[in-house]
């Protein structure tokens, strides 16, 4: 291989991953705009670049799930977690969708993953609580939504 042929294979994923970031701001500028659908193409033209990073994916799922879209939402969460075991956020993310599904149970065991990784997480605490407002489990509510405040969310 050739010095230039060197110098290419390496730059070539740089550019890649530069236009896939440029891609996946746009995507978040949509989402922030409320254009959900609009960010889930910005995403999956990101995710044509850079289809490992798991943050992409993370918020694919974000919009999905705004779309209502919650199995692919869904799938969106765990291909990046399929990239990174340790990304708390798409744990959390995971566990809206599922309670969101009527899979409290599963709902639950992705919060604790969360939860695992991230103890001072508010927002999942809360939400936590929300699936055990669901399955009409009040106490264990209560004690989440108490652990989310203590966290600094506030609904």
């Amino acid at each position: 291989m050739s010095l230039v042929s060197r110098i290419r294979s390496v730059l070539q994923p740089l550019a890649g991953s530069g236009e896939a970031a440029a891609l996946r701001k746009k995507g978040t500028d949509y989402n922030r705009a409320g254009k959900y659908a609009e960010a889930v193409q910005a995403y999956e033209h990101s995710l044509e670049k850079d289809p490992n990073n798991a943050e992409t994916w993370h918020d694919r799922g974000i919009a999905l799930g705004l779309l209502g879209k919650n199995p692919a939402a869904l799938t969106s969460f765990d291909r990046a977690l399929a990239i990174d075991r340790k990304f708390s956020r798409a744990w959390g993310a995971r566990g809206n969708v599922l309670s969101a599904m009527g899979k409290h149970q599963e709902a639950l065991s992705s919060f604790d993953r969360a939860l695992a990784l991230n103890q001072k997480d508010g927002i999942t605490w809360y939400h936590k609580g929300k699936t055990f407002e669901a399955m009409g489990k009040a106490d264990d509510a209560a004690v989440c939504f108490k652990t989310a405040q203590e966290k600094g969310y506030k609904p």
